[in-house]
């Protein structure tokens, strides 16, 4: 009942979303155009590197393992630019590596409360930094010359905004584009010339942004809701069933006990004459691409003599590909007959079970797979281990009227989560605009 209650809830709420959505959308689109900036009255130009002393960070010699501190004892924080990602209130604290005291000496500090900004492959993340620490060569630490000229959080906001793609126009190296330290320097920055007018600014966009932050956290924890209202009924169906078994109405059996397990393999690649067929063939990371819980078509695919010459099994169609490594429990029902990489195990149901039903059971049991797998460098779950799982089983018209009721809860959450989806794409869409009007001088 309370599922039930819940999913009403929600399905009104999607309603007002969607109209609010549209009334989002007229009032946020923006154009995406790459003009060059007017300079507004009472504003001013400057280089970067005449407003900031922009210094650059390094990264210690990978293979001298005297530099890497894996256990953390030092505190000495390294970042990267994906640790960036996890600042909160502009601010970053952690990473995920860190160095020791003979990789300090050899690189540079920066202090508590520079603004950091990544200028290489990923551009233009940015945040403060919330302690003392290091970072490596793709990330600037900007220190503001002259504090009552140019406020740094302003500086934060004006890069933000910042159109990095056009910066770097012809400077696309082998992995993307990226900005030498010259053309850093050289990088125009636009502020008002009162300082006054700077801060005022700066209020108006943090108080913006908290009010962002918060539908943005309202969003996500609707998105989490929705999707664990579906987890949640597939999981009473489960206990329920287990209650089932004792009182003798269902059937408890081991998945191997009422389906075929076939492994799966991969043709040797530099052999061209096994490659290109018309014999669908799939792998884990395939799967993990599936924006739902069929796979039809898959990108690679291998002949006749490919499947012959390894060991890769066809599996008939309205089966269920599991993937078992790399990582386990991605799932889908395969339309037509597939093959599979040594990743993926093929299971064929029996005449006792519906693949439906197995599809569920299995999406459901995602966490015990991933317990029963082993192995150091990646765990991997085996046919044998596969095979013992237990699964209530009940008459096959059940089966087919839980199925049913399944699918009608997962179209509604799939709706649910797309409009949540919508949201949060409409909430950067947000952020975007109130940064122009900051820019355009009319906030």
């Amino acid at each position: 009942m309370e599922n039930g209650k819940q999913l009403k809830q929600w399905k009104m709420e999607s309603e007002k979303w969607k109209a609010a959505i549209t009334m989002e959308n007229k009032k946020m689109k923006i154009e995406n155009k790459k003009t060059n900036y007017q300079l507004k009255k009472g504003w001013q130009i400057k280089k970067l590197g005449d407003v900031c002393k922009i210094e650059f960070g390094k990264t210690p010699y990978r293979q001298d393992e005297t530099f890497w501190d894996t256990d953390k004892a030092f505190n000495n924080t390294w970042l990267k630019i994906a640790d960036l990602k996890n600042a909160k209130n502009k601010k970053i604290y952690d990473s995920k590596e860190f160095i020791t005291n003979k990789a300090v000496k050899i690189s540079k500090l920066v202090k508590k409360g520079t603004l950091l900004c990544s200028f290489k492959l990923t551009l233009g993340r940015l945040a403060f930094a919330g302690k003392d620490l290091f970072t490596n060569e793709a990330i600037a630490a900007l220190t503001i010359k002259d504090k009552i000229q140019l406020d740094k959080h302003f500086l934060y906001y004006y890069l933000s905004f910042f159109d990095w793609d056009k910066a770097t126009e012809g400077d696309i190296k082998v992995k993307g584009k990226t900005l030498n330290k010259a053309k850093l320097n050289k990088l125009e920055v636009f502020f008002p010339k009162s300082f006054k007018e700077q801060k005022r600014i700066v209020k108006k966009l943090d108080e913006s942004f908290a009010k962002i932050a918060k539908l943005k956290a309202n969003t996500q924890q609707n998105l989490k809701n929705t999707q664990e209202l579906f987890q949640s009924k597939l999981q009473q169906i489960i206990d329920d069933g287990k209650l089932k078994i004792e009182n003798g109405e269902w059937q408890d059996k081991k998945l191997g006990d009422v389906c075929e397990i076939t492994n799966g393999g991969t043709p040797k690649t530099g052999n061209s004459k096994y490659w290109g067929g018309n014999i669908k063939w799939i792998t884990p990371k395939d799967l993990g691409k599936l924006t739902n819980k069929y796979v039809g078509d898959t990108p690679r695919k291998i002949t006749s003599l490919g499947l012959q010459k390894s060991s890769a099994k066809l599996i008939p169609k309205n089966s269920i590909i599991l993937s078992t490594r790399a990582p386990i429990g991605h799932i889908a029902i395969n339309t037509h007959e597939i093959t599979t990489n040594q990743g993926c195990r093929g299971i064929i149901p029996s005449s006792t079970i519906t693949t439906e039903y197995l599809y569920y059971f299995l999406s459901n049991s995602v966490k015990l797979l991933n317990e029963l797998g082993r192995g150091a460098t990646f765990k991997e779950l085996s046919t044998n281990a596969l095979s013992f799982v237990k699964i209530p089983i009940p008459p096959i018209a059940e089966q087919k009227r839980i199925v049913k009721k399944l699918d009608q809860l997962s179209k509604q959450t799939q709706e649910l989560t797309k409009i949540y989806q919508q949201k949060m794409e409409n909430v950067v869409e947000l952020q975007k605009s109130i940064l122009q009007q900051a820019f355009d001088d009319e906030i």
